[in-house]
């Protein structure tokens, strides 16, 4: 989320542009994480997706093409949205990858940190 660039507990615009530097691909998560429900599709898409994307591209000096969906939930309203805004690829939590958005719907899964090999393996396979 780009509103909380700079606060107490979040990165700065350096910290950003340093993982840039070491060669992290920087994706957008929205300006401030708003809920997709339904049917509807982003609200705001200009300061959602745009601003935010300008925001990230100013940062690191080059194009965003990538975002995480907020709180992992897609819908097609949306991708329309992302396409417009100039986005590649999005990642989501809620379903399986959707055969005709597959570069829009790229499952990604919650990582628990104490998780052995095993168990990562596992939820990965459960997750596709």
């Amino acid at each position: 989320m780009t509103v909380t660039i700079g606060k107490k507990g979040y990165l700065s615009a350096r910290e950003i542009n340093a993982l840039h530097q070491q060669g992290h691909t920087i994706g957008s998560h929205t300006w401030d994480h708003p809920r997709i429900q339904g049917e509807d599709s982003l609200p705001d898409a200009n300061r959602q997706l745009r601003q935010s994307k300008a925001t990230l591209e100013k940062i690191t000096g080059a194009p965003v093409t990538c975002l995480a969906y907020p709180f992992g939930s897609w819908n097609e309203a949306t991708v329309s949205q992302l396409q417009k805004a100039g986005f590649h690829l999005a990642f989501q939590l809620s379903s399986r990858r959707a055969s005709r958005l597959p570069q829009y719907t790229i499952r990604r899964i919650m990582v628990d940190g104490r998780w052995q090999g095993q168990r990562l393996l596992a939820a990965i396979r459960q997750s596709f």
